[in-house]
């Protein structure tokens, strides 16, 4: 409750917060007198209230909880709640409260609950994953409860074990369906990932073509390490037409002319950490904000911005950047090479 009293001592200050209840009888406007004596309106209802209650003393102000005051969280319990939330992760406060009460007999609301995980960085979903994956990578052994959070909330966390020292190391080429677009029918994005930094490399087709699995490496991917001056190693695909088949495929000769290896995913990309990922992003965050469309250019234009946000601006929290853009891992690398995530 606010209202201008500084510097008077209690007893004066509950005599003038009671001339300004009676001031406003005799006024007839509780507006008004609030507004001479400088108090709002809802601390005037307030005092009037304790004053009805409790009398004159009711007007003077409480004394402040000491820290030590019952109704404290002991820091005993605190520590409870942070550990049953990072232990069970996916567990609200309603759980944790109740769970304490039937099995501790600790009694602690969910509310409290609540602030105490919002006080230590750990309100949301999100922040007890991204707490647990730094965990990982520091090497602490997560429970299976919590590496199965951690993996469905980034999927790319459970490639965490094939380790790149470089940009350009492994690049992971697949062809994304995007689905039927009105006017265009089945639209593809002819994609590469490089999971050194999560960073995305993707063009739009309405046929599965050679031809496109080679345009993106040429007029996208290959432009953008030689201006890093980062050699490119390898690029798996899975075993579609585009990219393999009989001897002398064209996509297989590009890449043996430009040094690149070309490894094969003989089971299927499709549970791949990297292409889950970008394809939940492209779902979540281009699909559904799409207007009216009524090119493949139009869809590429629109594609293309949002792509660069993707790579340059949006921050990827977890594994592999930890807090980074993309394009900030590989900028970072370019010139400390020698530190890897």
């Amino acid at each position: 409750m606010k209202d201008d009293l500084g510097g008077f001592s209690e007893e004066d200050i509950a005599v003038k917060r009671l001339r300004v209840l009676q001031q406003a009888e005799v006024l007839g406007s509780v507006s008004e007198a609030c507004r001479r004596s400088k108090m709002d309106r809802t601390s005037f209802y307030e005092w009037r209230k304790r004053y009805q209650k409790y009398g004159l003393k009711g007007l003077q102000d409480l004394p402040p909880i000491h820290k030590s005051h019952p109704q404290t969280t002991s820091s005993e319990v605190s520590e409870k709640i942070l550990n049953l939330s990072k232990q069970h992760p996916n567990w609200g406060c309603v759980r944790i409260s109740e769970y304490l009460k039937e099995k501790e007999g600790i009694k602690v609301s969910s509310p409290t609950v609540q602030k105490i995980l919002i006080r230590h960085g750990m309100g949301r979903i999100q922040d007890r994953v991204l707490m647990l994956e730094k965990d990982a990578m520091e090497g602490i052994e997560l429970s299976q409860e919590q590496l199965n959070l951690v993996e469905k909330v980034n999927s790319c966390f459970k490639e965490r074990h094939n380790k790149l020292q470089k940009p350009g190391e492994l690049l992971i080429q697949d062809t994304i369906t995007l689905g039927k677009v009105a006017g265009l029918g089945k639209v593809y994005a002819q994609t590469v990932i490089d999971p050194y930094s999560s960073f995305a490399f993707a063009i739009l087709h309405t046929k599965k073509q050679v031809q496109k699995s080679i345009q993106i490496i040429h007029q996208e991917v290959i432009p953008f390490y030689q201006s890093k001056s980062i050699p490119i190693e390898s690029v798996m695909t899975d075993l579609g037409t585009e990219y393999t088949g009989k001897n002398d495929h064209p996509f297989e000769i590009y890449l043996n002319l430009n040094g690149v290896k070309h490894d094969k995913d003989f089971k299927s990309l499709n549970k791949n950490g990297f292409v889950l990922n970008f394809k939940n992003a492209l779902k979540e965050e281009f699909l559904t904000k799409l207007s009216d469309i009524s090119s493949l250019e139009e869809l590429q234009q629109e594609f293309t911005t949002w792509l660069h946000h993707y790579n340059h601006e949006r921050i990827h929290t977890g594994f592999p950047t930890m807090g980074k853009s993309p394009y900030a891992v590989v900028h970072k690398y370019r010139y400390s090479p020698q530190e890897t995530i």
